[in-house]
């Protein structure tokens, strides 16, 4: 697949994810969105807050390394790496809704969402997705595999861009799954 059609792919899918959220979350009441399936698992607030946070570590990373590399304009094929693939099948939930591999949250992005009101909770996100889809109309003007991003694991661990890009949006589906069946009313 080419760059341009990875990068068109992902913002179409941002998108949808937009107006998701809109359709599905903004409309519940606060009881609704805070209610908790179980008590140990997050309710719909906590996965979009979690979500947040890990936007707010990789969307710096994702506009620095593509405000520091060099223009590329030249057709380019997208390949992606091990590590990547590993690293977006690990998130992407699968066809029927499974999460295959469940694994534990980092400490910084462990979300915590009682100070915060529903309203603000959701425009977060829904902020965080739109700069997602920025990113990827800057993202035409540099390669996606030559430029490199710095996971949350560290500075020993970085993903190409194209791959950081599909880690987030599996990462952003896997979540948005929770939050939905979180809600009682689809689970009811």
């Amino acid at each position: 697949m080419t760059a341009q059609r990875l990068l068109d792919q992902l913002q179409q899918e941002s998108q949808k994810i937009i107006q998701q959220v809109q359709e599905q979350l903004l409309s519940l009441d606060e009881r609704t969105l805070r209610q908790r399936p179980a008590p140990q698992q997050w309710n719909a607030l906590e996965c979009l807050e979690h979500l947040s946070l890990t936007y707010d570590y990789y969307l710096p990373q994702m506009e620095e390394a593509i405000h520091e590399a060099p223009t590329d304009t030249s057709e380019e094929t997208y390949e992606s790496t091990w590590l990547g693939r590993m690293s977006i099948s690990s998130m992407k939930p699968k066809k029927d809704g499974k999460i295959s591999f469940k694994m534990k949250t980092f400490e910084r992005i462990k979300p915590m969402t009682d100070h915060r009101s529903p309203e603000e909770v959701i425009n977060r996100f829904i902020n965080h997705q739109q700069t997602f889809e920025y990113l990827t109309q800057q993202a035409q003007n540099v390669s996606v595999n030559n430029t490199k991003v710095t996971t949350l694991a560290g500075p020993l661990v970085r993903l190409r861009l194209g791959d950081c890009f599909r880690f987030l949006l599996a990462h952003t589906q896997r979540h948005l799954l929770q939050a939905q069946r979180a809600l009682p009313s689809i689970n009811d």
